[in-house]
């Protein structure tokens, strides 16, 4: 890493980053962390470096044109490359908050080491309507290895030839043999993954539409289904108090599916017992919770082909019932909020 410090004509910082440009599908964020890895340096410390002075920004949204500028001049190319793979502030609200956005395929990974790339965080895997990985058909599993404010650090191995890398962390070792174990149950025949396959074609079905994807130009319509999502989605986080459960935590998952599937209380930040739309941005950490949440809001939309029960065994009722929107509203202390959300849903 170069660190000049001749006088420039500009504002720009000196630095210049000998590490690979973005791709096309990636991040600035991963970017940024690609580059914090390889010099053995926090995100925070790269951005000081720059610059600028580290804050809470949202790197992936790039707010600021000078900090886009700066980061553009350190990996030599034009801004516009960057620019390109910017989300929009208005479409900030479609991924997850960004100290929860470490999402990722092992299976990417690996193809981007074997390919002789480092292996980098795509922005697709941020969104909030996503947890499986539209390549592989395979869960999204979470990255273990961060600093403060969400740095996702990467093992050094990634940054040396496949061929003469040494072993990666047990962990992510973990994550590929298992990601590769689901990669076969996603279009198997067998009974013993319905929800999987169920949650894998409403995904589907929501990127179809255009639901959630902070890269592409929305309507009205859009933005509507995308608040109903959000919505709902909220409902199932609910519960009359800190002290009992709430829906989310209800649905029966098997025992050997639950490390993609199951939900963990530990890792809720059950912080209200009203939690709105906005909160599901941030409220779940874990992957496989978000899950739950995006099962049960399509259950509710009627799009979940398959049936739910509750971990007592107990049919859960058909979502367009009576009975399952009274269900919902038992969990909710704001009834005619949740009324609301669920009317809107019914005209979906």
């Amino acid at each position: 890493m170069s660190t000049t410090t001749s006088k420039q004509s500009s504002d720009l910082s000196g630095l210049r980053l000998r590490a690979e440009v973005p791709h096309t599908d990636e991040s600035i964020s991963s970017t940024i962390d690609r580059a914090a890895s390889l010099w053995g340096i926090s995100r925070r410390d790269l951005i000081r470096q720059l610059g600028h002075e580290p804050n809470n920004r949202d790197l992936d949204t790039i707010v600021s044109m000078p900090l886009l500028q700066s980061i553009s001049n350190a990996f030599g190319v034009d801004p516009a490359v960057f620019g390109s793979i910017a989300v929009l502030k208005s479409r900030q609200a479609v991924l997850v908050a960004p100290d929860i956005r470490h999402a990722y395929c092992p299976l990417c990974f690996e193809d981007d080491w074997q390919s002789g790339d480092t292996p980098y965080f795509r922005l697709d895997w941020g969104r909030l309507f996503a947890s499986h990985c539209r390549t592989h058909r395979t869960p999204l599993f979470e990255w273990e290895a961060l600093s403060r404010g969400g740095q996702r650090r990467l093992p050094h191995a990634y940054h040396l030839p496949f061929e003469e890398a040494a072993d990666l962390p047990l962990w992510i070792i973990n994550n590929y043999q298992e990601a590769l174990s689901w990669q076969l149950v996603g279009d198997a025949d067998a009974d013993t993954h319905t929800l999987w396959r169920a949650l894998l074609r409403v995904e589907e079905l929501w990127w179809e539409e255009g639901l959630g994807d902070p890269g592409r130009v929305t309507t009205e319509a859009v933005r509507r289904r995308e608040q109903i999502l959000v919505n709902l989605a909220a409902l199932f986080l609910a519960a009359p108090d800190l002290y009992k459960p709430c829906l989310v935590e209800r649905l029966f998952i098997p025992p050997h599916q639950h490390r993609v599937l199951g939900y963990d209380r530990r890792r809720h930040n059950r912080g209200m017992t009203n939690p709105g739309g906005i909160i599901v941005r941030r409220q779940l950490p874990a992957i496989q919770a978000r899950r739950i949440m995006f099962i049960l809001t399509a259950h509710t939309l009627g799009q979940l082909d398959t049936d739910l029960r509750f971990e007592t065994g107990a049919r859960i009722p058909s979502g367009s019932s009576n009975e399952w929107v009274s269900h919902v509203l038992e969990y909710r202390v704001a009834r005619n909020l949740a009324k609301a959300h669920l009317r809107a849903a019914k005209n979906w």
